[in-house]
């Protein structure tokens, strides 16, 4: 009846050490029974569980009646020596009783300083075979069979229950991946990104004439009437501004009458030189004056004539507005408007620094119009600035100019965003290049 007894209690400390191993909610917890409860069914005097963090790798996850581990302490980087070496042997995989004598160099000389006698090596595999760790439990007394048997029983749901704690917060890696259609999904990401596409950029962009006919003042004065509307078809010849001639009308004026003296005194001293030959120098120089007179009155008289300003060509009056040119005072040659051909037009663009890429004349360009973004016009890149400049929108961006291809280009004054393209990158460069590019100068390389 005693043995009986013994027996069955054996039997059920065993299920209840299963039982709490179940239970665990934790990693640590589990560790905790490990190297504490065991005792109740095996006596020892201590006990240490090992994880192995890599394969043939261990290192101390738990001590018994120790409530923290310290890595640095002597004692456990000894335990993790110790541990390695006897995992590396050839039964390190099976349940065996060691002696810590054995271990090499130094760590075999200290092992009566750290352990008992008499320890157990006992690994820990999960459900599939692999092992996860291993658990040490030293005494002074020699280990019998029958420990071997439990120890081996309750390592066995030990391992199995750890596995099942661990899986869910395993961290993932290339050695967790045990399908193949995961790293052909990572492989199949990296060629995308390698792929090579063509490099774009955005921009703001407007239809301008190519090479139009300058109108600029002739001369300094005050416009006093535009005679067209923006936009308007004019004809060579036709009246495009007038000047306000008040003032050379008045000069024209009073330069007559300076002639018309100068002329006066130079005939009344040619009659007097009849009868004083004295006065002959003196017609010399009246007749010098009168031609400055008269060269006054001829210049102020061609500046009244060209207060009217015309087309010199036929096409289309592109400027702002009349209402900003009339009663403005202009220099000579600066300018006021332009005379372009209605269909004879280029694309200005206007590419912030930010999104600069590398261009070559030749690249293609395409253009979706504010008012028909559906249907892109196409273009061909002609010239790129290689210094930038701060646009009227205050963005220092590069200046593009590029010919259309269709034989009926948008009119002038057209806006809209012009895409242009440059040479073939890595996808990757293509997604990443403004974050790259922020990065770069955040780090100053």
């Amino acid at each position: 009846m005693g043995d009986t007894a013994f027996t069955d209690q054996v039997y059920l400390t065993l299920l209840q050490l299963e039982k709490e191993a179940r239970h665990a909610e934790s990693v640590e917890g589990l560790g905790y029974v490990m190297v504490n409860r065991a005792r109740i069914l095996t006596p020892y005097r201590q006990a240490v569980l090992f994880r192995q963090s890599e394969p043939g790798a261990f290192e101390v996850q738990a001590i018994s009646d120790v409530p923290t581990v310290d890595v640095n302490a002597p004692f456990v980087r000894w335990l993790a020596r110790a541990a390695n070496a006897l995992a590396a042997k050839e039964n390190g995989k099976t349940l065996h009783d060691v002696d810590p004598a054995e271990l090499p160099g130094r760590d075999g000389d200290d092992a009566s300083n750290w352990l008992p006698a008499r320890v157990l090596w006992c690994p820990l595999a999960a459900s599939d075979g692999a092992l996860i760790g291993a658990l040490m439990l030293a005494r002074d007394e020699p280990w019998r069979e029958a420990d071997g048997v439990l120890i081996a029983h309750l390592t066995d749901a030990w391992g199995h229950a750890w596995r099942a704690l661990e899986k869910p917060h395993r961290r993932w890696t290339w050695k967790t991946a045990e399908s193949w259609h995961i790293k052909a999904a990572a492989a199949a990401v990296v060629l995308i990104l390698l792929f090579p596409v063509s490099q774009t950029a955005l921009a703001p962009a407007e239809v301008v004439a190519h090479d139009p006919e300058l109108v600029a003042a002739p001369m300094d004065g005050v416009i006093k009437a535009v005679h067209v509307v923006p936009n308007a078809a004019v004809a060579k010849g036709d009246l495009l501004f007038s000047y306000d001639d008040t003032t050379l009308s008045g000069r024209l004026d009073v330069a007559e009458e300076e002639l018309s003296i100068a002329l006066a005194a130079l005939r009344t001293a040619r009659q007097g030189a009849f009868n004083d030959p004295k006065r002959n120098a003196e017609v010399a120089l009246l007749v010098a004056r009168a031609d400055l007179s008269k060269a006054e009155r001829d210049y102020i008289s061609a500046q009244v004539q060209r207060k009217d300003v015309r087309a010199g060509r036929n096409g289309v009056a592109v400027f702002r507005d009349a209402a900003d040119l009339e009663g403005r005072p202009v220099r000579t040659g600066e300018r006021v408007m332009l005379i372009s051909e209605p269909h004879n037009t280029e694309l200005r663009i206007e590419l912030p620094v930010a999104d600069a890429v590398v261009l070559e004349p030749g690249s293609p360009v395409r253009l979706f119009l504010d008012r028909s973004p559906l249907n892109p016009v196409d273009a061909v890149l002609e010239y790129a600035a290689y210094e930038a400049e701060v646009t009227p929108s205050g963005v220092l961006s590069f200046r593009l100019v590029a010919r259309f291809v269709d034989e009926n280009p948008p009119r002038v004054g057209l806006r809209g965003t012009a895409k242009v393209e440059s040479s073939d990158v890595p996808l990757f460069l293509y997604l990443f290049r403004r974050p790259l590019s922020a990065l770069r100068q955040l780090l100053g390389i």
